[in-house]
């Protein structure tokens, strides 16, 4: 046979590595034609259908929680701060925040 790539070369060339292909290629015909008959495709788009409605819920369960976190952060959203300008002088701001979605 030979040693190195020599060896390596012969005994890739004997194996014929490219009838595996064949192997995917009927794996993913299967996939097709099953995901083609009616049942199978209905059940995939409600699958679909709610995996889109928990996204959603997600998504506005994390909105909420953040939301929550920004109230909790800051309970008084009526308070004014003093602040101290460059000349030493005092004055206030009122923190607000947009609640709205």
């Amino acid at each position: 046979m030979g040693e190195g790539y020599a060896a390596v070369n012969a005994c890739y060339a004997s194996s014929n590595m490219s009838n595996f292909f064949w192997v995917p290629a009927g794996i993913s015909a299967f996939g097709i034609v099953l995901n083609l008959l009616p049942p199978i495709n209905r059940w995939v788009e409600n699958v679909h259908a709610e995996a889109v409605v928990n996204n959603r819920k997600s998504a506005m369960e994390q909105e909420a929680n953040t939301m929550k976190m920004v109230l909790l952060n800051h309970p008084n959203e009526d308070d004014h701060d003093s602040h101290m300008s460059a000349e030493g002088e005092h004055y206030s701001s009122v923190k607000s925040f947009d609640v709205s979605m």
